[in-house]
């Protein structure tokens, strides 16, 4: 039992048992009491099951109470084991530090909360929600005064992550599991409402604007899903990207902008590359500055198509956050802000390996972390997120030089966390040629087709076009 104590004393906030700091009220201990009470005296397991989908130790102000909570849940995991006042208390005169006697502790317990159990536990969990946003509003305050180097930026960024944390465990979903047979009956009625009202969930499916790619996925990105597209330096990875977050600005089927995080390369390179691509300019005379007349009609042409858009729909863009240093929070934080600002229809992550998220031991551990936190986004936010990513020199030293899933650089958790893993594959620089290999496809089929890369106009063009 020394492992729950040294539980308790690290994890239980010590601040929230000075009721100094805070307003009485954030303390329920009458609902603490009686719900410890409840589980010494008339313990339910049906009850009890309830009550941990509300609440952990963590919630307890009193640690005491904290600790009775989890010698109960240690006993309820425990077959053969009994709970009530013997066995509980019992326990808790075993740990160490516990200054006083388990069983005469729980006896002399005050029986003034409700004996709903529920009620004290949705109680408890209310106040220690109410705790956690008083101490995070204090420590963002602290920062402030004294950000000790820190910019406001990450000052804020900080500030906001935690409070989304804070708020994803208010608004989480507390429904219990969903039946089957249920939901293939609704399965079926969806499907019939598809085919009569198709403009309802036309932005179910994110199309990711190349025919050939859009056929094997099925209809492109589904809403949730992580996507990653994998390929050496210089083989049209961000090209891709950029590629389709335009088809998507052209596509009139889709409403909401597309946020594109640009860690690598900054806004002036990004706005050259697309100016290539939408107004078929070179990109060369546009980075040497040698723009023709004629190249000035094309440009009034794209720049003709892109007013079109704004007027029709002034939310719809693709919008460039350019930040080299960005951490895997403060990109869920930034997108959860925009989404809800102005709506989101993908994310594009230039890229995965450029994100950093130190404290792990190495950048196996550290790439790891990043890709479940992407994949963690994608579904909490309901969106598609695509992460290019590069991939290491292996297929350069093979006789087949064909890319695989194990040459995405840093992790194999990329994989494994990927919902949709695409490859490029140039073998021949000279050849526009190039294959796009769809290796991993939960909604879709693998396989290979084929797009044309047109390097001077920084695109990747349907080989039918």
């Amino acid at each position: 039992m020394v492992d729950a104590l040294q539980y308790a004393e690290k994890n239980m906030n010590k601040k929230d048992m000075n009721k100094k700091d805070l307003p009485g009220s954030f303390f329920p201990i009458e609902n603490e009491n009686q719900l410890i009470k409840l589980c010494v005296f008339e313990f339910s397991r049906e009850k009890f099951c309830d009550v941990v989908e509300i609440i952990t130790e963590d919630d307890f102000t009193d640690k005491r109470n904290a600790l009775a909570f989890k010698v109960i849940k240690q006993l309820f995991d425990e077959p053969n084991e009994t709970i009530d006042l013997y066995s509980v208390g019992k326990r808790l005169s075993e740990i160490p530090g516990f200054k006083e006697n388990g069983i005469n502790y729980l006896a002399t317990l005050d029986n003034c909360g409700s004996i709903n159990w529920i009620v004290n536990a949705k109680e408890i969990r209310r106040y220690s929600i109410r705790r956690q946003l008083s101490r995070e509003l204090e420590k963002t305050e602290a920062r402030n005064e004294d950000p000790q180097g820190e910019s406001v930026e990450t000052t804020l960024n900080n500030h906001l992550s935690r409070l989304d944390a804070i708020a994803e465990r208010v608004f989480a979903s507390t429904q219990g599991p969903k039946d089957f047979a249920e939901g293939i009956i609704k399965k079926r009625e969806e499907l019939r409402d598809r085919q009569q009202n198709p403009e309802k969930y036309q932005n179910e499916i994110i199309p990711a604007g190349y025919q050939v790619i859009d056929d094997q996925l099925d209809g492109g990105f589904r809403k949730g899903e992580f996507i990653v597209i994998g390929a050496r330096p210089g083989t049209g990875k961000t090209t891709l990207g950029l590629n389709i977050a335009e088809r998507l600005l052209f596509n009139s089927k889709i409403k909401d902008p597309v946020l594109f995080f640009s860690l690598e390369m900054n806004y002036n390179e990004i706005i050259d590359r697309g100016s290539a691509s939408v107004c078929n300019v070179e990109l060369s005379k546009i980075r040497t500055a040698k723009v023709k007349d004629e190249d000035y009609i094309l440009w009034k042409d794209g720049i003709d198509r892109l007013k079109e858009i704004n007027e029709k729909n002034s939310n719809k863009k693709i919008a460039i956050e350019e930040r080299s240093d960005l951490k895997p929070t403060e990109i869920k934080a930034r997108a959860s802000r925009f989404k809800q600002q102005r709506g989101l229809s993908l994310i594009v992550i230039d890229y995965l390996q450029y994100i950093q998220n130190p404290g792990y031991k190495n950048k196996v551990d550290e790439i790891s972390s990043i890709s479940h936190e992407l994949k963690d986004m994608a579904k909490k936010l309901s969106v598609p997120v695509v992460a290019l990513a590069q991939l290491n020199r292996n297929p350069e030293n093979r006789s087949d030089k064909t890319p695989g899933t194990a040459d995405l650089r840093g992790s194999g958790s990329i994989e494994q966390d990927a919902d949709i893993v695409m490859l490029i594959d140039r073998k021949d620089p000279q050849n526009p040629e190039t294959d796009i290999i769809i290796k991993k496809c939960r909604n879709g089929k693998p396989g290979v087709v084929n797009l044309r890369f047109n390097g001077q106009y920084s695109r990747f063009e349907d080989l039918r076009a």
